[in-house]
């Protein structure tokens, strides 16, 4: 592969190919990832932001869809004013609900939401509504939940 810089001069460009397959996925999630890069570093390495990319577009997925999210999509305002109104409120129901799975994880097994007990089968947006009935954790400890869990992530965020 070559790169043509400024000067429309070719510099040979070194790739790698990153194969990444981890161990344990449900069925249907256990596929290697094949990705490109001219990073060199180990596998793990390259792969792990493209899984926290994954769990965002997860986050997106939920904020949009009806059956598993706030169905944002369906929320008719046309006025920015509305709009900028309603994201703060949705922000903070969703900073609750995860704060309330991160406590539930502490707590109870994966079983307890979902069909077997593998953990991670399921985002925190659809265990959270599963639990609502079911565990009563007060708004400050959910908090709490969520302080301790930006500050263990928070130093590989640069």
């Amino acid at each position: 592969m070559h790169d043509r810089g400024r000067g429309h001069e070719r510099r040979p460009v070194t790739q790698h190919v990153v194969v990444r397959w981890k161990a344990g996925l449900p069925r249907g999630r256990d596929e290697p990832w094949f990705l490109m890069t001219d990073l060199e570093r180990p596998a793990r390495r390259i792969s792990e932001p493209y899984a926290r990319r994954m769990s965002i577009e997860e986050l997106f997925r939920d904020a949009k869809t009806r059956r598993n999210g706030f169905a944002l999509r369906a929320v008719r305002l046309k006025k920015a004013d509305r709009i900028d109104r309603l994201l703060p409120i949705v922000t903070l129901a969703y900073i609750l609900l995860v704060g309330h799975v991160r406590l539930a994880r502490r707590t109870w097994t994966p079983g307890r939401w979902c069909s077997n007990n593998r953990p991670n089968e399921c985002s925190d947006f659809t265990i959270g509504p599963a639990l609502l009935d079911q565990a009563r954790f007060k708004p400050a400890a959910a908090l709490a939940a969520i302080r301790k869990a930006t500050e263990e992530v928070g130093e590989e965020w640069g």
